[in-house]
């Protein structure tokens, strides 16, 4: 995602989804503060849709596989590529914009 201000990508994809740098952070070349447009938000809110929406499925997808002795709590896994989906979804289509804020301490 570029920066508004020096139009520079402001932070690197792993570093971004990484806890709540998607949603507030530092221009890592301007040093501005920067919060996330309301793009992003919505694609996090079908991102979780989506998500929660597939969770009856894990278990047919788990016993096609061959893996319903597993732990339900690995089951999730399965679920991997559509958060993975909505991850790159919000980093190539949403932005940030200047906060009011003068920076975010880490």
């Amino acid at each position: 995602m570029k920066c508004p201000s020096c139009r520079i990508k402001a932070i690197n994809f792993i570093t971004w989804a990484q806890g709540l740098s998607a949603f507030k952070t530092n221009c890592s070349n301007c040093n501005t503060a920067l919060k996330a447009n309301a793009l992003v938000y919505v694609i996090l809110l079908f991102t979780l849709i989506a998500t929660f929406s597939f969770f009856p499925y894990v278990e047919g997808v788990v016993g096609y596989l061959g893996l319903s002795d597993i732990n339900s709590k690995l089951k999730v896994f399965v679920l991997i590529p559509v958060i993975l989906l909505g991850a790159a979804l919000a980093w190539f289509f949403g932005g940030y914009k200047i906060s009011k804020k003068q920076s975010y301490s880490k």
